[in-house]
């Protein structure tokens, strides 16, 4: 029996159905800081913001709760403690007009997106998606390597993963030996699109390249369907996977390493090809950006801080991770193949 987590056992309140031709567009959310290293108290992210500029510290702003940037919950901390102890870069940061360094998490991608459009940070940790569409005030410094991502800066196209579509044995898709329109006839193709456009489709969230936006291309692509299906917003690639396991929808999309680890983990001694299957995996999408403000790459702060990141890196040592350079091209490439996306949508 396939196991339920803890969070499907409490409810599907993580879970919503959003009719298909509705984006979420929930209000902004007040950013949550981890406690500053000195005793004042920071109560809102616009005094946090002030007193950042005030003091002219080195500020670093994420996406809390995401996990396509390649941080966990906590590390940011950790991170900053490591910045602020390091020498070559303290001096770095002094030369560039900075200070200690301040980490800035947000719980909504609205917030990132829109405090990146004005260049209120120094550094930022942001996914595909979002740096892609608003990286006009920043350049790449870099991209994270870990064992889930594929892919080498040597040849321009920077470090990738890809995304897959699922489907479950109670979808009529699941049974499909040719998931691609050409090989279908008539009345198996119908059958596929009234398939994938009358039930939910399990995804990420809407500031999501790999768990959203490259899924639905692939399914425009593929089958032609030009709707969105009825969406379920998971918030997590893990829930995701759980939501179609459990048959709270019979498809679904994330990134095929999460994809792989999830059913794996709850198959319980069944073979995974009976509950569930990939029906098509999505070209490689650039993964989560570590970006620099313009105006702080000329001197020395750059690879100063390329150089304290990674030293971080191999101090934590569980995970094998390395910041490795990278360009803009793959996220201008990106904001280009989403610019269709969003037009379809009427959206910017």
């Amino acid at each position: 029996m396939v196991r339920l987590t803890l969070s499907l056992l409490l409810g599907a309140s993580l879970l919503r159905v959003s009719p298909a031709q509705e984006e979420p567009n929930l209000p902004p959310e007040p950013w949550l800081l981890p406690p500053p290293a000195s005793e004042e108290i920071v109560e809102t992210a616009d005094h946090a913001l002030a007193v950042v500029t005030s003091q002219g510290a080195f500020s670093v702003a994420y996406l809390r709760g995401n996990d396509e940037i390649p941080l966990r919950p906590g590390e940011f901390e950790a991170l900053r403690s490591a910045l602020a102890a390091d020498e070559v870069f303290r001096e770095a940061a002094r030369l560039a007009g900075r200070s200690a360094p301040v980490m800035i998490g947000t719980d909504s991608h609205e917030d990132l997106a829109r405090r990146m459009d004005a260049g209120e940070f120094d550094l930022v940790v942001a996914p595909a998606l979002i740096f892609a569409r608003h990286a006009s005030r920043y350049s790449v410094l870099g991209q994270v390597r870990t064992p889930d991502v594929s892919g080498s800066s040597d040849r321009g196209g920077g470090l990738t993963q890809t995304s897959v579509i699922f489907v479950n044995a109670a979808s009529p898709l699941f049974a499909l030996e040719n998931a691609r329109a050409e090989l279908m006839d008539d009345a198996t193709l119908t059958r596929a699109t009234t398939a994938l456009t009358t039930r939910p489709l399990a995804v990420v969230s809407a500031a999501s390249a790999v768990g959203y936006v490259f899924p639905l291309l692939k399914l425009r692509q593929v089958f032609g369907i030009a709707a969105e299906p009825p969406l379920l917003w998971c918030g997590t690639a893990e829930e995701a996977v759980i939501a179609v396991l459990n048959n709270l929808a019979p498809a679904g999309a994330c990134d095929e390493a999460t994809y792989l680890r999830v059913v794996s983990a709850h198959a319980d001694g069944i073979n995974p090809s009976t509950l569930i299957r990939v029906l098509q995996t999505t070209e490689p999408i650039p993964v989560a950006a570590v970006a620099l403000r313009r105006d702080l790459i000329p001197g020395p702060l750059r690879e100063a801080l390329f150089s304290s990141i990674n030293r971080f890196f191999e101090r934590q040592g569980d995970v094998p991770r390395q910041l490795i350079p990278a360009t803009d091209r793959p996220y201008q490439r990106l904001r280009e193949q989403t610019d269709e996306f969003y037009r379809l949508r009427g959206e910017r």
